[in-house]
């Protein structure tokens, strides 16, 4: 299972899983609304998700660290990923 990380509208909330189609359903299953929101919908390249920062409290990883403890520890996918508003 290869999950990947799209950003999904311009709130800049991410969504990680096996396809953005998955994430979609998810999103609009949680939210009601439609996803990817016009213009977005894009993976994260390896390189953004080694340079973006998950901050959570007074601590941060990248993405990627972020990512791959999520998936040692048994998440369930699809999910929110991150988002900028919270």
């Amino acid at each position: 299972m290869a999950i990947k990380v799209f950003c999904m509208n311009d709130l800049k909330e991410w969504w990680a899983g096996e396809s953005l189609e998955e994430c979609a359903a998810a999103a609009k299953a949680e939210t009601g609304e439609d996803y990817p929101q016009d213009g977005f919908g894009n993976e994260l390249n390896a390189e953004a998700m080694s340079k973006m920062q998950y901050v959570t409290g007074n601590s941060s990883r990248t993405f990627e660290e972020e990512l791959q403890l999520m998936i040692a520890s048994g998440y369930k996918f699809p999910c929110l990923f991150a988002a900028s508003d919270y």
